[in-house]
Order: structure tokens, then sequence, then C-alpha cells
């Protein structure tokens, strides 16, 4: 793996404002803010269970457990962390956490990561959660199928930071799917110039379908964009790509 794939490193400092009710106003290059990740921690994924990683003592580790068990039915409190990545599944958090630490020590064993509806998210977090799910990976394969933070008041500056910190990795499996769903993002910029970067394979799309502005009221009805050409100021994006005319079985949040 490179040298951002083995045990997390702290990315340098250079800016970092936090404002907002939310703390996603943030000015910063996501490349430079740190990562702090327990990723990695459990000492034998062969062995160690979902109980025993996760204890339903913890009311955010308990929320974590159940999200895991529900994205697979094969899975339950007594699997290993083994079982948990052949699993190969997507968990879905819908249910608000006030401390990310549990679920930052098992994100690498998810093969895509949906955290929706948090009311404290802010930028530093949405840098961790990413790096836990890139990092010392024990789920096998070069494509993780979705990356989300829907509804969770994710901003242009937020986009810009997901974009930033995935790019940052010299060597990570590619994401098939960025879900942004409801959140407030007039703006996507960002990831245009993404797609326009050498960074542009790691992300196949950006599903962000359903936008909104800051007072909950609809922005627009946006559609899934994949790989697009771009050409001086015109943007190219072939009629297959939209879901009325492909019947794609995109993971939606």
């Amino acid at each position: 793996m490179g040298k951002q794939d083995s045990i997390v490193k702290a990315l340098l400092v250079t800016s970092l404002v936090l404002s907002g009710a939310w703390g996603l106003n943030v000015t910063a290059n996501a490349a430079t803010i740190p990562a702090t990740v327990t990723s990695g921690v459990i000492p034998d994924t062969n062995t160690t269970t979902l109980d025993e990683a996760l204890p339903d003592s913890d009311a955010n580790a308990k929320i974590v457990k159940a999200a895991i068990i529900s994205s697979d039915s094969s899975l339950n409190g007594s699997s290993t962390l083994k079982q948990v990545a052949d699993a190969n599944s997507i968990v879905k958090i819908q249910k608000n956490l006030t401390d990310y630490s549990p679920l930052l020590k098992v994100a690498n064993y998810f093969d895509g990561l949906i955290v929706n509806n948090q009311t404290n998210l802010n930028q530093q977090d949405m840098v961790e959660i990413t790096t836990a799910l890139l990092t010392n990976r024990s789920s096998a394969g070069e494509l993780l199928q979705a990356l989300g933070f829907s509804n969770d008041n994710v901003n242009t500056d937020g986009l810009s930071t997901v974009l930033d910190t995935i790019s940052s990795f010299d060597s990570a499996p590619k994401i098939q799917y960025l879900i942004l769903n409801r959140n407030p993002l007039p703006d996507l910029t960002a990831w245009t110039n993404f797609k326009k970067s050498t960074n542009k394979q790691k992300i196949g799309n950006l599903n962000a379908s359903v936008l909104k502005n800051k007072d909950g009221s609809r922005i627009t009805e946006g559609k899934t964009t994949a790989p697009q050409t771009l050409k001086g100021t015109t943007l190219k994006v072939p009629y297959s790509l939209f879901s009325e005319y492909t019947q794609a079985n995109d993971p939606q949040s």
C-alpha cells in the first residue's frame, strides 16, 4: 500500500477556522487537516467479535454495531471483524452520533459507508471518517461502493474537504459513489474541478440528487454525475448517466 495506507499519520495543518452552527464553515485545505484516527486498533480480527469491539455500554458503539448488523443478514453480535470484512457491506448510519470514535475503529472493515442525519458533524469529522474508511483496509478490493454524508449540513467547503481528503491518498481503493444528498450545496464547482484533476479516477460518481438551502427549502432536483468531459466551459454528460435512461443500481441514501 502507499505511504498513507500504513498506520494513519497526522496530516500537516496550515489553516483551520471553524464557525457556524454545525461547525462546517471551514477555511482550510482538507489535505492539511490532521486525521487522528483509531482505525486498526483491534488486535485480532479472526477472534474479536462485534460485541467485544462495540460494546452496548457505549451508546455510540451500539448505534454503529446495529448499523453493521443491519447491513448484512449473516451478521450478528457474535460475528468476528473478519466476517464483517468478508461481508463486503455498505454500512449506513442513520442515527445521530455524539462521538465518532467507535465508527473510526471499524470503518476499514466496510465496503462502503454512509453517515446520515448528523447534527454535530464538522469538517474534521469528515476527514477522519474518510481516512478511516480508506486506511488499513481489511476488506479486500480496489473499489469501495460508496462514501456518503447526507443530511449532514455539508456545504461547498465540506465538499471541497472530502474531495481533497480522498485526493491526498497516494494509494487507496477507488470510491464508486460519493453521496451528498439533502445538503446545502448550491455550487458543485469543486466537483467539476476534481474531475479535471489527475485524481479524477478516485471517485466514479457524485450523487447529490436532492439539495436544499440553509433554511431547509429544496434547491433543485439534481442528477448523479459520472466521470465527465470538460472542454472549455462546456461540460458533456452522456444521456446514459441520467436515471431516466438507465437502471443502474446505485446506493441511495
